[in-house]
């Protein structure tokens, strides 16, 4: 394994392919450095050699990459459809410099990089022939098909791409307009005498662990540095066409960090799942609808639900809580001949608990009970133009505690059913998906329920066909979507959609659920222009329009968004996104109050680069959202400038800047005595946002790599002008709120007072600095192919103070002073195969 493809095997055993066809810039154009591949395969392996001309040799991209990264350098990839049923397929990458990428790719483009494989490849140039080849090699044991098949078919594409002009070739033509990307797949035949599939291998870890942060006098806890080690496994099997994954005490230290957010609105912040083991199979376990997801893997080993109360770091003390630890998981994915693809998930997180000291007495309390998680997800296809599926979910909790009982539902299940077909070559389409959810807890476990931001049972709007009852103890709902439309190999394509999800749908225990009580219908149509015109290289414009409803019948939102995405011939690129809004109410500013009625807003979204293949490369994104009244204006410029060093360095800054000035921002709700409703107040909030993202990225060879992530952050708000809530959905603007003047409001010891003839109330100064600098260093060295050792080092420093700090000079000033934590952490693994 050279790279050299010179031995006897290569020259002398089967044939070259044809020529590959170029298909960009110019479909189906003859190229001036053609590419070959000849495949041929034993009782063991899939051998691969590619053999690539290049009319320019001196200008070859040789840049190495990180592992997984297939954006850098000239590269070439193979892909198999496996089960030959076009909806998914392990991908091989490798480029030049010899960084290797594995991924799963689906036939709606969809990408899972962190699915990992074990094997070979290597390059090498030949200049006397102006030439490079690639050989791979991979074990039959890292695939999953079906050992005995009716006709021996595997879908196959392979790939080649110079970076100085984005040149991609395909092996068999993969049209810009295409009817799905698995779908158009190329074919394999003569797999019909093959080995079995998998083996059983084994990734056993160890890791050592020390932590350094800052001292609390007193605290018998947080002593300023602690010491500690762990181990478990990970072990893969093959069950006839299933593979089962299975990981005991896992740890995910040296994976990447969560971006500073700060979220001033009622929804939860969703984050990307980064746990290798969770991430394996996405494809199959994906069931979303729109922006929301059945299967939101985050929820498995999050922070603890509850925390000890009263820990005021004078008298009382507590243990810094960590994330709840998983105890186990496993998972079953695969597809059979008959085309039934299955999914199954199954973990168990432990019962969690910290040691509080109060007053010199110390205990231990309960902060996440014993929860078993369960996932199965279900496909049948045929032959890609048709798909039935369903998926059911369930989260079951051992609540024997008085404190979980009020807090937490006992069991959480969800159901769901899809279906997909295709017509006419896979040109038009019809979609479907419904959901039904039901929770059983506590009285008080789901009063809460009906109270949070998904649901808000108490709000005004919904009186009509809502209220909170405190005596129920479930809470049911269904949610899901009915599409159909025209797509694929067409210049012009459209759709329509009708989604909708009731009051009562839930699926946060282990999915992710926005918003509840919500009905919509969309129209999109879309043009796309994929071979060269005047300065073009393609362009794509789209039109969608978009109605939203609740269970009352009351319209709360219309829309109508305009795009453009171009590439020109120098291969720069834009995107262009103007929104024009009518007829908004937001029905969770309040948290729970009133809907807020809005007049009409625009959103425009801009992005801006260079070429991507340059060894530097630009980008400038533009977010703005404004009311026409003045009531909000947000703005987001984030400029960030790549450089590639030689072909070991990578280098990406990027700056972010906001400014959000809001009339209303929700600021506090106050239950007074002397009348039966709760005053809501806002107030003008003007506030500035700053961050930085730098990364630097060193690969000394492919199989060492040096990774530096660092992100300061700033957040920082001033308010004024505060006012009630009225009648905020009044139709004239001057009747939704009411202006305290100087004579009514008083600012003292950090708390405003209220004081007129009706109201007598205090809330906090919700003035706020957020400061935050977190960064990630994480050496790599896969010493032996699926063995690695890693070295992270974690560096944070945090602080929320109720002030405020003008200027990110000062506020940077004050961020490096704060105390810091810094983790260090070495982890090593051995891959076993038996």
């Amino acid at each position: 394994m050279d790279g050299r493809l010179d031995e006897d095997f290569w020259t002398k055993q089967a044939a070259w392919s044809e020529p590959f066809v170029q298909v960009i810039p110019y479909e189906r154009a003859v190229t001036a450095s053609p590419t070959r591949v000849k495949l041929m395969y034993d009782n063991k392996y899939i051998y691969v050699g590619i053999y690539c001309k290049d009319a320019f040799p001196d200008k070859m991209n040789r840049f190495i990459g990180n592992r997984d990264d297939n954006s850098i350098g000239d590269l070439v990839s193979v892909a198999f459809d496996t089960y030959h049923d076009y909806r998914a397929a392990p991908e091989f990458n490798i480029n030049l410099g010899g960084n290797k990428t594995d991924l799963i790719v689906t036939d709606k483009l969809g990408v899972n990089l962190s699915w990992n494989a074990v094997w070979e490849g290597r390059t090498h140039i030949n200049r006397a022939d102006s030439s490079w080849t690639a050989e791979i090699r991979i074990p039959f044991n890292q695939l999953r098909y079906n050992r005995v098949s009716e006709t021996g078919i595997w879908g196959l594409h392979v790939r080649r791409i110079i970076r100085r002009n984005n040149e991609v070739q395909n092996w068999s033509l993969i049209p810009l307009k295409n009817n799905g990307h698995v779908f158009s797949f190329g074919e394999m035949h003569g797999m019909t005498d093959l080995p079995k599939s998998g083996e059983i291998e084994i990734l056993p870890y160890i890791m050592g662990k020390y932590t350094a942060e800052p001292e609390i006098p007193g605290s018998p806890y947080q002593k300023g540095r602690l010491w500690g080690g762990n181990a478990g496994l990970d072990a893969k099997a093959a069950f006839s066409d299933y593979t089962l994954d299975l990981t005991v005490n896992p740890d995910f230290g040296q994976v990447a960090l969560d971006p500073s957010v700060m979220n001033l609105t009622a929804y939860e912040t969703f984050y990307d799942e980064n746990r290798p083991f969770f991430q394996e199979g996405k494809h199959i376990l994906d069931f979303p609808v729109g922006t929301d997801i059945m299967f939101y893997s985050r929820r498995i080993g999050a922070v603890p639900s509850l925390s000890p109360d009263n820990i005021d770091n004078v008298d009382n003390f507590a243990e810094t809580s960590k994330n709840v630890p998983i105890i186990g998981a496993l998972k079953l994915t695969g597809t059979n001949r008959r085309g039934v693809t299955l999914g199954i998930v199954e973990s168990v997180t432990a019962r969690s608990s910290v040691n509080v000291t109060r007053n010199g007495l110390e205990k231990s309390e309960v902060t996440e009970p014993l929860t078993n998680y369960s996932v199965a997800r279900v496909q049948k296809n045929w032959k890609g133009n048709t798909l039935l599926g369903g998926m059911l979910t369930s989260v079951n909790r051992a609540l024997n505690d008085p404190r979980f009982e009020d807090y937490l539902v006992r069991n959480a299940y969800t159901a769901g059913i899809d279906f997909s077909q295709f017509f006419a070559n896979r040109l038009y389409y019809v979609e479907m998906k419904g959901m039904f959810s039901s929770l059983n807890g506590s009285m008080n476990a789901v009063t809460l329920l009906q109270k949070n931001a998904v649901h808000y049972y108490q709000r005004t709007s919904s009186r009509d066909y809502l209220n909170v009852d405190e005596s129920r103890t479930s809470l049911n709902g269904t949610g899901g979507y009915l599409k159909a439309g025209r797509k694929g190999n067409a210049k012009w394509s459209f759709s329509e959609t009708f989604s909708w999800l009731s009051p009562g749908f839930d699926m946060n225990d282990i999915g992710y659920l926005k918003q509840a009580d919500k009905l919509s219908t969309e129209s999109v149509v879309e043009f796309r222009q994929t071979s060269s015109w005047e300065k073009f290289r393609s362009n794509t414009l789209t039109f969608t329009q978009l109605n939203l409803w609740n269970y009352g019948g009351r319209s709360y939102g219309n829309s109508f968004v305009l795009g453009w995405k171009t590439m020109l011939l120098n291969r720069y690129e834009a995107n262009l996104v103007q929104t024009c809004g009518l007829n908004q109410a937001d029905s969770r500013r309040l948290r729970g109050g009133p809907d807020i009625r809005f007049g009409e807003w625009y959103n425009m979204e801009a992005a801006f680069n260079t070429d991507k293949a340059r060894r530097v490369m630009f980008m400038m994104q533009y977010s703005g959202n404004y009311n026409l009244y003045g009531d909000f204006g947000y703005t987001t410029l984030a400029p960030s400038l790549t450089l590639r060093l030689g072909n070991h360095v990578y280098l990406t800054g990027k700056f972010n800047y906001s400014q959000n000035r809001d009339n209303m921002q929700y600021v506090s709700t106050v239950a007074l005595l002397s009348q039966s409703e709760p005053v809501y107040i806002v107030g003008r909030m003007n506030q500035k946002t700053y961050g930085m993202t730098m990364k630097l990225q060193v690969n000394v060879s492919p199989d060492i790599s040096l990774q530096w992530y660092g992100a300061p952050f700033t957040s920082t708000a001033k308010f004024s002008d505060f006012k009630k809530a009225v009648n905020p959905e009044s139709p004239i603007r001057d009747n939704r709120f009411y202006a305290y003047s100087s004579n009514e409001i008083n600012f003292s010891d950090g708390k405003y007072a209220v004081r007129n003839e009706s109201e007598n109330f205090d809330f906090t100064n919700p003035d706020f600095n957020f400061n935050e600098f977190r960064s990630n260093f994480v050496a790599r060295w896969e010493y032996n192919p699926g063995s690695t050792l890693y070295f992270v080092w974690q560096h944070s420093m945090s602080n929320q103070a109720a002030y405020f700090l003008s200027g990110w000079d000062r506020n940077l000033d004050r961020m490096f002073d704060l105390p810091a934590t810094n983790v260090f952490m070495i982890k090593l693994n051995y891959w076993i195969n038996l």
